[in-house]
């Protein structure tokens, strides 16, 4: 998921961290066009133009009943009872476990030492590439498995959910962006120093090799790859696997979306605590959605949505 914080400092772990590709994914890019908000003021227009968006999308939707709290249980809850918890919980470990035991061959594979932040392109690429490919693999063959064992779960991929959910995703911006800038503000206030522009390893390597194929791979798999398994691993399985067990959609919402918000965590430094806030709010939008829709499709258009955003309006601002 390449986007959805602040600063632009969650580091490419390339081999068997758990969060690894997770913070490729979800870490970074809107934050160097928020960071430019705080010290140029041909953006504080774009800044007020993003809050006054979102106060109405917030006010209008609010009015239309979809962000009361007990509008998340329209239509009813999402049918996962068809199968054992253990099954959901077994989802969510193999999609993350292919995920992670593929970048860790992969790295050994091409050189990439166990654990750092640096290499070339193309070894980077190869051990992201590699990841996401096992991931999706299990995520498409879980989804297939499952079409039919449970039908009334969400997991469904369709032209509908998917223009949905850019629709959602469009409308979610302003909000998402308005709590980035204030959290990126606070931070500023407390630490007295500015995030650093161009933090993100992914950003430095796109920026240092505009020509490379493998550099844009990276980005690809950020923008593409990350959204699919994410939502699958964190919305599709776990978010189910807690629906499962209390029964209660909100419970749910937030417990996915905690974990979601924890896995961006670099315990280096790399991902600032204004951009985890950010993480968190998208991910309860995310789980909201998922249960209000009952579509998986819907929060990944809205991830692939964010996180190509956030990419684009990244390297603008480098």
């Amino acid at each position: 998921m390449i986007v959805s914080s602040v600063c632009m400092a969650g580091p490419i772990v390339v081999a068997t961290s758990p969060a690894s590709a997770r913070q490729v994914a979800a870490s970074a890019a809107a934050s160097v066009a928020r960071d430019n908000t705080l010290t140029d003021p041909s953006n504080r227009l774009w800044t007020f133009a993003n809050l006054a968006a979102a106060v109405v999308i917030f006010a209008v939707l609010w009015w239309r009943g979809w962000l009361r709290p007990r509008s998340i249980s329209t239509g009813g809850t999402r049918h996962v009872d068809s199968q054992p918890a253990f099954i959901w919980a077994g989802g969510a470990a193999l999609v993350f476990f292919s995920s992670v035991l593929a970048a860790g061959a992969a790295a050994q594979l091409s050189g990439v030492p166990t654990g750092l932040y640096f290499g070339s392109p193309k070894a980077l690429a190869i051990v992201q590439l590699s990841s996401y490919g096992c991931a999706l693999l299990s995520v498409f063959f879980l989804l297939r498995l499952l079409k039919d064992a449970a039908p009334k779960a969400g997991l469904t991929i369709t032209t509908r959910s998917l223009t949905l959910g850019l629709f959602a995703g469009v409308l979610a911006w302003p909000i998402l962006t308005t709590i980035g800038t204030a959290a990126l503000w606070v931070q500023t206030a407390i630490t007295h120093t500015p995030p650093d522009p161009l933090g993100h390893p992914l950003l430095k390597v796109l920026r240092d090799s505009p020509d490379s194929v493998w550099a844009w791979a990276l980005g690809a798999c950020a923008v593409v790859g990350a959204p699919i398994v994410e939502e699958t691993l964190y919305r599709g399985f776990l978010q189910s696997f807690v629906l499962r067990v209390t029964g209660l959609p909100w419970v749910s919402v937030l417990c996915s979306s905690a974990v979601f918000a924890m896995m961006h965590y670099d315990p280096d430094g790399g991902i600032p605590w204004a951009a985890l806030v950010e993480i968190g709010v998208f991910g309860l939008i995310l789980g909201y959605m998922f249960e209000r829709t009952k579509r998986l499709g819907v929060t990944i258009a809205m991830h692939i949505l964010f996180n190509a955003g956030n990419l684009a309006l990244a390297m603008l601002a480098s």
